[in-house]
């Protein structure tokens, strides 16, 4: 069967394909050897965890993070997500629309899960471990690789579980795709701002302990903002993150950060506004994502 034949109506890609579902399956094997881990310190089978970003106080004493709780929500979640993920035909999107379901809200589900007892933590304790929020990043990072199976398994249910691909006639022009004028990469916004958050939480060791805990806060949220932009049907998300880094430029006045605070922060949030902006835009018309 075609390329072109295997996606839902109306649609550039299939969701159900390698390119989806493989870095699924990889997030979710990732998720569930780091939460084992959590689970056998936890447990105090693994005394001490090596942690390269120590949460320090003003007055310089490090804070020791607690054991990540309930880390066996995580191991079960994780294992029943890798199970899920791997089932199924290149179109289980239609052939299985049972089990896209109950993958996707189990990604949703354990990406609920671990923010919220990541930020329970952090309220209640004051510092997180680094396993922690990679654990918790991880988990989030497995929501968008569902999100477009999930959609079209439920919301647009009545449109395309009654149609076979072979029903309507598509498009298999060769001809190029629309630019957006940066390549026409449907993910660009998404990944760039990925890697600015995780830059954010890099940088935020070495500054001074308010502006620390902003990087940290931000960092977080933006990294988080951008993998949820990265499905066709969340991809407006990225206009969040353009919002945040217009705050980025702005924080540094309104706290009174030092020099090397205010570059930081300024350089990050202008880039972060110009990806949101210049790559998150796929403007392909509406006749060639439509079928005929």
């Amino acid at each position: 069967m075609p390329k072109e034949r295997s996606a839902p109506p109306g649609w550039e890609v299939n969701p159900s394909n390698a390119l989806h579902r493989g870095p699924l399956v990889v997030v979710a094997a990732i998720g569930l050897m780091l939460s084992l881990v959590n689970f056998l310190h936890a447990q105090g089978v693994i005394e001490q965890m090596w942690e390269p970003f120590p949460m320090i106080t003003p007055q310089g004493w490090v804070l020791r993070a607690p054991p990540f709780p309930h880390p066996e929500l995580d191991v079960v979640g994780f294992g029943v997500l890798l199970v899920l993920s791997v089932l199924g035909s290149t179109e289980r999107w239609r052939t299985r629309p049972l089990l896209t379901v109950v993958c996707g809200t189990c990604a949703l589900v354990v990406a609920t899960s671990a923010l919220v007892r990541w930020l329970q933590q952090f309220a209640t304790t004051g510092t997180t471990s680094t396993i922690a929020c990679v654990v918790t990043t991880v988990a989030i990072a497995a929501a968008p690789f569902s999100l477009d199976e999930l959609f079209v398994a439920v919301l647009r249910e009545g449109e395309l579980h009654h149609v076979r691909p072979t029903d309507r006639p598509y498009r298999t022009s060769t001809a190029p795709e629309p630019s957006n004028g940066v390549g026409g990469s449907r993910y660009a916004a998404g990944l760039s701002a990925v890697a600015i958050g995780v830059v954010l939480l890099v940088v935020a060791n070495g500054l001074v302990p308010s502006a620390t805990v902003h990087a940290r806060i931000f960092g977080a949220i933006i990294a988080t903002v951008g993998a949820l932009s990265l499905p066709q049907v969340s991809r407006p998300l990225r206009w969040v993150n353009a919002g945040i880094g217009a705050w980025l430029i702005v924080a540094p006045l309104v706290f009174g950060y030092r020099v090397r605070e205010t570059l930081h922060f300024m350089i990050l949030g202008l880039l972060l506004m110009s990806v949101s902006i210049a790559l998150g835009d796929d403007r392909r018309s509406e006749a060639a994502a439509e079928p005929w």
